[in-house]
């Protein structure tokens, strides 16, 4: 989980401890995924829609060799390239959080034909769908479910990224749970992101947790809180996540992760997305949490009863759809707006023509209106003028 939600941890066990713990509840593999099932199934639904689906090729794998399963999914019959909206999810950071690993089957069900409300032929879908899977493995096998590292190096990834990278904001102690390894991408399963995001652009990043229910904007580093940082598409992320936020019944709080989390976070994915690749959306998503609870357990903190997991991901998938169909209509309003900025440039009406980086203002709009009323003015001007002298010289 991205959020350290210490004060729900007994007194006897440390803030950051992670250790096993008596739990309430435990998985049931009748229900939830585990590794096996997570890769016998993605490679079955592969095979099963190869127009929608498939795997992207990477030589990149995990510390003990295990896949990460990097998926494309959009309309490989259909799409075209420059006109779709490029996005790129990450689930399962976190060995603990089974959750987003969850609701990334039910997501890629409803996108898949014959449910999908969304046309996969406007977007290109990159989603790292196990992005910590020896980790998650050795949850499974130790029946630890504090573990929240990769294994067995116990790093968290998400304190692994080259952005305000070694900050008090993550540990350099092997036995915390916000371990931030020896160096920036020092863990093989960070590698992914940056091939990724070397070779494409992505208008949009979500990076999925558990744990309670925030939507955080960059940044949440230390030194970002110091100068009061701010991204500068902080006002369009807001919107966004005040339109995800919305979505289901259970409201979502957002903003800067500093406000909400009250500490700070060095070495993220989410900040590292916005702050070195300069995507126009990157999030940190937590998708679900228990209200409070004493106990000094961990699966239960941050993935729901087993008899809950159905109605859990399919509210979740409201989120989905809102993230997608947000990125979408920005993008179509920026090339609308490019459009429009290219046909009043063939006019030669330089004022006319708004700053290419923003929406046309209400300043802009009346500024364009009061040229046009000056021009049919002088028109009429003209005309009126022409008029009283043919009748004059009758």
């Amino acid at each position: 989980m991205y959020c350290v939600i210490c004060i729900l941890l007994a007194s006897a066990v440390e803030a950051l401890d992670v250790k096993p713990q008596r739990e309430l509840y435990t998985p049931d593999y009748r229900i939830y995924h585990n590794v096996s099932e997570i890769s016998r199934k993605l490679r079955d639904l592969i095979a099963k829609y190869p127009s929608f689906i498939r795997e992207h090729e990477t030589s990149q794998r995990s510390r003990n060799g295990l896949k990460q399963f990097v998926l494309q999914i959009t309309n490989f019959e259909s799409h075209h390239q420059n006109k779709t909206a490029k996005i790129l999810m990450s689930f399962g950071e976190h060995a603990r959080e089974f959750l987003p690993v969850e609701t990334l089957f039910y997501l890629i069900y409803q996108l898949l034909p014959p449910r999908s409300a969304i046309n996969l032929s406007n977007f290109e879908i990159y989603a790292i769908a196990l992005a910590n899977p020896d980790g998650r493995l050795y949850v499974e096998k130790s029946k630890n479910y504090c573990w929240r590292g990769t294994y067995p190096s116990g790093v968290d990834i998400n304190r692994n990224f080259e952005w305000e990278f070694g900050g008090k904001g993550s540990s350099g102690d092997k036995n915390d749970e916000e371990y931030r390894g020896p160096y920036p991408f020092s863990e093989p399963e960070t590698i992914i992101y940056k091939e990724l995001t070397d070779k494409i652009h992505f208008d949009g990043f979500l990076s999925l947790h558990s744990g309670t229910r925030h939507i955080y904007i960059p940044y949440a580093d230390t030194e970002s809180q110091r100068l009061r940082r701010t991204h500068e598409n902080e006002k369009e992320m807001r919107t966004l996540a005040w339109e995800m936020s919305t979505a289901t019944k259970h409201k979502y709080l957002y903003g800067k992760a500093i406000d909400l989390t009250k500490y700070t976070a060095d070495g993220t994915i989410f900040d590292f997305m916005a702050g070195v690749k300069n995507i126009s959306f990157s999030y940190a998503i937590e998708l679900w949490g228990r209200k409070f609870s004493k106990s000094p357990s961990c699966f239960d903190l941050f993935n729901p009863p087993n008899d809950q997991l159905e109605k859990v991901v399919q509210e979740i998938y409201q989120v989905y759809v809102k993230f997608l169909n947000g990125i979408l209509n920005w993008k179509r309003n920026r090339e609308n707006q490019a459009h429009y900025i290219q046909a009043i440039a063939q006019l030669n009406i330089p004022y006319l023509i708004p700053d290419a980086m923003d929406a046309p203002t209400m300043e802009s709009s009346l500024l364009t209106v009061g040229v046009l009323f000056v021009l049919i003015c002088v028109i009429l001007v003209n005309e009126r003028h022409f008029l009283f002298r043919r009748v004059f010289f009758k």
